[in-house]
C-alpha cells in the first residue's frame, strides 16, 4: 500500500505569507527555509497518514469542510524557540488559541480521522527530496495521542526580527496538504 502525510492546515494569503516570512532572519544551518511556492507557512488543524487509494475522498471531505468553515482571526503575540528531537532548534510563532481555531481544530481531526491510516513512521509517505527526518514521523504518528492544540506558524531556525509582533490577520483558506520535511507543507493538495 502507499501512503501520503496529509495535513489540513489554515493557510494564509500570499501577502501574509510574505510578511511571515519577512519576520525571521534564517540561520545558514536552518533545516528549511519557508516560502511562497513550496515550503508554505501554515497552522496545523489534523496530520495522518492516509492511504492513496482514499486520498480522492479525503480531498473532497476537506473541500466541503472549507466551503463551510467562516475564517478565523490570527493573532499573533508571541514567538518561542524550542529543540526538536533531532536537535533542531525551531522559531514558533504562537497563535492565540480561540474558540473559533479550536473548533475548526476539532473538526478538522474528527474529518481527517474517518481517512486516517493505521500505520506509523512511513518515510515513504512525505514529500521528497529534500530528505526525511525522523522527526517528520514522529510528529505525524504523535497527533492524534496530543491532548492539546498548540495552533502556531513553525519558521525554521533563526532569529526573529524585532518588533513584528504582535500581528493580527484573518485566514480564510483551508486546504489538504502533502507535508515535507520537519511537517511543513510542500505541496497543496486542495
Amino acid at each position: 500500500m502507499a501512503y501520503k502525510a496529509v495535513d489540513i492546515v489554515l493557510l494564509p494569503s500570499l501577502s501574509q505569507m510574505k510578511l511571515l516570512i519577512s519576520m525571521i532572519n534564517y540561520k545558514s544551518s536552518t533545516p528549511f527555509k519557508l516560502d511562497t511556492r513550496s515550503c508554505l507557512p501554515h497552522i496545523t488543524l489534523a496530520m495522518a497518514y492516509v492511504d492513496e487509494d482514499n486520498l480522492f475522498e479525503a480531498k473532497k471531505a476537506v473541500q466541503s469542510f472549507a466551503k463551510t468553515s467562516k475564517p478565523v482571526n490570527c493573532q499573533i503575540n508571541s514567538a518561542h524557540s524550542y529543540d526538536s528531537p533531532s536537535g533542531d532548534q525551531l522559531l514558533h510563532l504562537k497563535a492565540e488559541l480561540t474558540e473559533e481555531l479550536l473548533l475548526l481544530h476539532v473538526k478538522a481531526k474528527e474529518l481527517l480521522a474517518k481517512y486516517k491510516a493505521e500505520v506509523i513512521g512511513v518515510k515513504a509517505a512525505f514529500f521528497s527530496p529534500p530528505s526525511m527526518e525522523n522527526i517528520s514521523t514522529h510528529w505525524v504518528d504523535e497527533f492524534y495521542n496530543k491532548p492539546d492544540f498548540n495552533p502556531h506558524f513553525t519558521m525554521g531556525s533563526g532569529e526573529l526580527i524585532e518588533g513584528n509582533l504582535p500581528i493580527s490577520f484573518e485566514i480564510s483558506r483551508i486546504s489538504l496538504a502533502h507535508l515535507g520535511p520537519y511537517c511543513t507543507v510542500w505541496e497543496v493538495l486542495v
